[in-house]
């Protein structure tokens, strides 16, 4: 797999999980019991499981988890997921963590992506109006700060004014969210609109949830989300668009059933266009491709 190709769906990868943590987290981050916005239990009051598929395969889990220690609050997120290419499968696996006051102000965040054999990570501070982030990649640091967007939220804080919003149909609101994989010195739009309650099937099991979407507006476009809620605001079913790569979903599970069972998809080989005579890599400077549209009528 060429390194370019592999760089590109880093990128892909680490934005997608990015709207997440920092958009769907909030919705998925329920607990069996209703959650005190204002005040949560101290300790971990939410530990959740979710299968993750995609082209109709499962390729992971996700794992998230809420904790109060006295008056501030943690929030974790891990992902692992394998993508099949060929006869070397791409192991993905991220984590995400942020801690937040009570009330929903940031003070630190960070991110680690591990890909094969690149590995990044962030680390973020926020203080005094100022957020520093300190990037590190193929063993270099790079420090930066900006000035943080005042009222901007991260996972707990977007978590807390959905609970506080309620989950009445045709709800409505905007959230400025800080999302450091989509931009670093400002925040984002998040769009939530409540939905109608809607059947849903959930392996052998049907049932009804009510869709919520997260609309994103990001200096690289917008990004629509959705996520099923039962009538506690419990999640179980999301559907994340990852740039590059297509949808995935996640379905809300107990640990053992998230853990086990991994089927990957082939992915790589799908998404490559054979060539019809052999390409002397060696010699070759540049490459034209025509494309021709299977259908009539439509535009490349």
């Amino acid at each position: 797999m060429p390194e370019n190709r592999l760089r590109f769906i880093n990128r892909a990868t680490v934005i997608g999980f990015g709207f997440i943590a920092c958009t769907l987290l909030p919705i998925m981050g329920g607990n069996a019991a209703p959650i005190d916005a204002k005040n949560p239990p101290q300790g971990r009051f939410s530990d959740e499981w979710a299968e993750v598929y995609m082209a109709g395969g499962k390729v992971g889990y996700a794992h998230t988890t809420m904790n109060r220690d006295d008056d501030l609050i943690t929030t974790g997120a891990t992902f692992h997921m394998v993508l099949g290419r060929a006869e070397q499968p791409v192991k993905i696996g991220m984590t995400q963590h942020t801690s937040e006051t009570l009330a929903g102000v940031p003070v630190t965040f960070g991110s680690e992506m591990d890909m094969s054999v690149m590995k990044s990570a962030t680390k973020g501070t926020v203080k005094d109006g100022k957020v520093t982030i300190v990037t590190s990649q193929y063993g270099m640091d790079q420090t930066q700060t900006f000035d943080f967007p005042t009222g901007a939220m991260m996972t707990w804080g977007t978590f807390r004014e959905s609970m506080l919003r309620g989950f009445k149909s045709g709800t409505k609101y905007t959230l400025s969210v800080y999302a450091p994989e989509l931009r670093l010195d400002g925040s984002v739009n998040a769009v939530t609109t409540v939905g109608e309650w809607e059947e849903l099937r959930l392996g052998a099991k049907v049932t009804k949830g009510q869709k919520v979407t997260v609309l994103l507006e990001s200096p690289i476009g917008s990004f629509e989300m959705a996520s099923w809620v039962d009538a506690d605001g419990v999640p179980l079913k999301a559907r994340v668009p990852i740039p590059g790569m297509g949808d995935i979903e996640m379905l809300t599970t107990d640990q053992a059933t998230a853990l086990r069972d991994f089927v990957p998809p082939e992915f790589f080989n799908t998404s490559t266009v054979p060539a019809k005579r052999k390409i002397d890599r060696a010699a070759a400077r540049r490459i034209k491709y025509r494309l021709t549209a299977k259908s009539a009528g439509v535009e490349l």
